[in-house]
């Protein structure tokens, strides 16, 4: 019998002949003001009117998680992306989810692109000529990239890595169960911290009011672990137009993924947390070099045509690294490199890293509110570390 011949898509889209949708949407609607959905929530009141994680569909957002090639993805009915709208009376908030392909970011950059209009009062410059999604990274084959070269903070796993992870995640959910909780952290404190990190820094650095909030959580959520363990924050940016061969609509996802240099716990400890800041918001740093990115995106697209976006590589600080990851949302819809200084954040969403989750929630007010799946040990620590921030505060 002939072996059926399984076509190769070099994107991860159904064919044009498929009934599979390309995308679906979900729509909630909000009689209040948006900040009624992303604001800060003081302590002892009443949930927000929509909880925007609860309106999320992990088997939905997620859709790569749940296939392994492309036809099951096709036999499954899967959709390429999810948009989520939630429809306030003073704005619209829009989140966009989708899988490991680049093709996806020709949709988010319209969308990014428009707000990113509406935002600044802008009328549109141009209308982008995007290039057929099929052709969009022939640009690649022409970056040479070395067999050997790796994403900086990123390793290739053996099956015995694996087989060690997996029995240290056992034991760990078993001495250090999570238990989902949220801090609150007002703006004056933030303002505080900033006041304090301007002093600290040189005048060519700056500091975001969400590094600082994240360099917090990662400063003092695992202080009870011991001084050699190492942690590692794995973060995702969503960069657009970045290399000059891609449309300035484009949004790439093959080119998100970093992590913040793995430091050991008695390093973290003996930063300042102004310190710890200014090395999460310099670990983007490397996505504005065009050469890097190049090789990203060669090396990535090359993969995802390969086996169908099969993962090989994971965050140095995989195996028996406390880490949490976040994916940020600035104003205009993604994170940028910019948020904080010349982009205000409205909400960040969370990353799932299998055992901590970390949602950090900024109000136009400037209120946050930390949501994150920890060990007891680590919420007690944290309150333990806000009742001296709030002392600090006062003097």
């Amino acid at each position: 019998m002939p072996a059926v011949h399984q076509p190769q898509y070099e994107v991860h889209v159904p064919p044009s002949d498929s009934d599979v949708p390309a995308a679906s949407t979900s729509v909630c609607e909000v009689v209040k003001n948006l900040d009624s959905v992303v604001s800060h929530i003081p302590s002892g009141t009443l949930d927000p009117v929509v909880d925007i994680m609860s309106a999320c569909d992990p088997k939905v957002l997620n859709p790569r998680t749940a296939i392994s090639t492309i036809g099951e993805y096709i036999n499954k009915a899967l959709p390429l992306f999810h948009l989520h709208f939630v429809l306030a009376a003073d704005a619209t908030l829009i989140s966009v989810s989708w899988g490991h392909v680049a093709m996806d970011g020709l949709g988010c950059g319209h969308i990014v692109t428009a707000w990113e209009e509406e935002l600044n009062g802008l009328p549109a410059a141009a209308i982008y000529d995007d290039p057929d999604p099929a052709t969009l990274f022939d640009f690649t084959n022409d970056i040479y990239v070395d067999p050997k070269w790796t994403r900086p903070g990123w390793i290739r796993l053996t099956t015995w890595d694996f087989a060690k992870f997996f029995a240290f995640y056992l034991y760990e959910s078993y001495w250090y169960p999570r238990v989902d909780g949220q801090i609150f952290i007002t703006k004056a404190l933030v303002d505080h911290w900033q006041k304090n990190a301007k002093k600290e820094l040189p005048a060519n650095e700056w500091v975001s009011r969400n590094d600082l909030v994240l360099a917090w959580a990662m400063k003092y959520a695992w202080t009870y672990f011991p001084e050699n363990e190492i942690l590692v924050m794995f973060n995702s940016i969503c960069l657009r137009g970045r290399h000059p061969q891609l449309p300035q609509s484009v949004i790439t996802n093959t080119a998100t993924s970093y992590t913040t240099p793995p430091l050991t716990n008695l390093e973290i400890r003996n930063k300042s947390l102004t310190q710890l800041a200014l090395t999460i918001r310099q670990s983007v740093n490397v996505f504005t070099d065009t050469d890097y990115v190049g090789k990203v995106l060669a090396v990535e697209h090359r993969r995802v045509k390969a086996n169908n976006g099969g993962i090989d590589w994971f965050p140095m600080g995989s195996l028996k690294a406390q880490h949490f990851g976040t994916v940020s949302w600035a104003k205009i819809g993604l994170s940028s490199v910019k948020f904080g200084k010349e982009l205000s954040t409205v909400a960040t969403t969370t990353y799932s890293t299998r055992r901590q989750c970390a949602t950090v929630i900024d109000s136009e007010e400037g209120d946050f509110r930390l949501e994150a799946k920890l060990p007891t040990q680590a919420w007690k620590l944290m309150q333990v570390q806000m009742e001296i921030e709030k002392q600090n505060l006062k003097v």
